[in-house]
Parts: structure tokens; sequence; C-alpha cells
């Protein structure tokens, strides 16, 4: 079975929205998963002329579901390009369904802390300690 497919499947990322470059383990346990835009072509969205790249920059996001006592911390590493149009010099940056601008981490979080206030028998302080 191919690993993109399998790294896919376990942090939900939508594989055809996402290619996964590499992943390692440095010596202090943090597991780097590279990932970039699976279609790397982009249009201008003010006149729809085809951009031209301007660079790649990584982007550092965390991602909670591989976190925890035997796994370590997960680190999205995420190129993303910078791109310019042509035509009416307007600037975009690539963009992920799961990543909001500005955030260091991925969406997923919310969405885990709202599973975990779901048990009667679990505190918002429990939640928050972990």
């Amino acid at each position: 079975m191919n690993d993109t497919i399998d790294i896919n499947t376990i942090l939900n990322l939508p594989e055809d929205e996402v290619n996964v470059l590499a992943v390692n383990r440095t010596d202090d346990g943090i597991v780097n998963i590279f990932i970039e835009k699976a279609n790397p072509i982009c249009f201008c969205s003010e006149c729809g002329t085809r951009m031209h790249s301007k660079g790649v920059y990584v982007r550092k996001v965390k991602h909670p579901v591989l976190n925890g006592p035997y796994a370590g911390e997960s680190v999205l590493n995420v190129e993303q390009r910078k791109w310019k149009c042509p035509n009416c010099g307007h600037y975009e940056n690539d963009s992920f369904s799961f990543i909001e601008k500005g955030k260091q981490s991925t969406d997923i979080m919310p969405l885990m802390i709202l599973e975990e206030l779901k048990n009667p028998n679990v505190t918002c302080r429990d939640v928050a300690e972990r």
C-alpha cells in the first residue's frame, strides 16, 4: 500500500488537495510531515490569467491527530507558493481547506475539543489540560 494514501487517511487530509512529499522523525520525537498543493497551477481571481510563482515558503502547522504520549508531536511542513498575476499584478498565496489563514494548527483541533466535551464525565478543565 502507498505511504501517501495511508498518511492522508490517518491525518484526514484531502487527497485531491495535498501531496505528501516526505515523513521523518527527529531524534527528539517530532514527526515532520512535508506536504504541498496537489495542483500547482493558479489562475488570477481578478482577471482569470494564469499566475506566475514567486517562490515557495514553508509554513509549520501543528496537527494534533498523531500527538500523544507515544507518538510525540507531529508538525505539518506546508510548502506554500506566492503567486503574481502578470496581467493585473494581483498577489495570492496558496490556501488549504484544513488550515485557516494565520493559524498555527489545523482546523481539526476545535472538532477534537468538541468531541471530548460530549463525554459527561469530562470537565472543561480536563480537556484544557490535555
